[in-house]
């Protein structure tokens, strides 16, 4: 583990998401989102990664209610049409923006594809979550 944070032996972090991009895993193809470190300026890689339902370049599609779709709704507080989950491009873009991109992460030591040290991030949750009525805490949303 980097010398800064084994010192602190934290594993729970204020980040900022700054890129979301689509990665080739040797799970399949899936959505990276990449971030650093709000509080201590640090440039630290934190890595999350969702799974994609179907990939036909360029675009990608992640279900209604998947892990990539709950986070999306609990960060912007916006219920996209259904067909907006078959460009999930531009769900990304939104959760990189300013007004919804700081994330608290739970994190472990890990490596990214380039086999260079980062942090595996295990469980990411909105730092200023939006709750809504048609959506459960998690993000799941009611049946209509």
């Amino acid at each position: 583990m980097k010398d800064h944070l084994k010192q602190k032996k934290q594993t729970t972090l204020t980040v900022i998401c700054n890129k979301a991009s689509i990665v080739k895993t040797p799970f399949g193809t899936s959505i990276k989102l990449t971030c650093y470190d709000r509080d201590n300026n640090i440039e630290e890689e934190f890595i999350a990664f969702f799974n994609i339902k179907k990939y036909t370049e360029p675009n990608a599609s992640v279900g209604i209610d998947s892990k990539f779709a709950k986070l999306f709704r609990l960060a912007t507080g916006l219920n996209p049409r259904r067909n907006r989950y078959y460009k999930a491009q531009q769900l990304m873009k939104k959760l990189t923006s300013s007004e919804c991109n700081q994330f608290i992460i739970e994190f472990d030591e890990g490596s990214t594809m380039k086999l260079h040290n980062s942090f595996k991030i295990k469980k990411i949750k909105p730092l200023n979550p939006v709750y809504c009525d048609k959506w459960f805490l998690n993000g799941e949303l009611k049946s209509a």
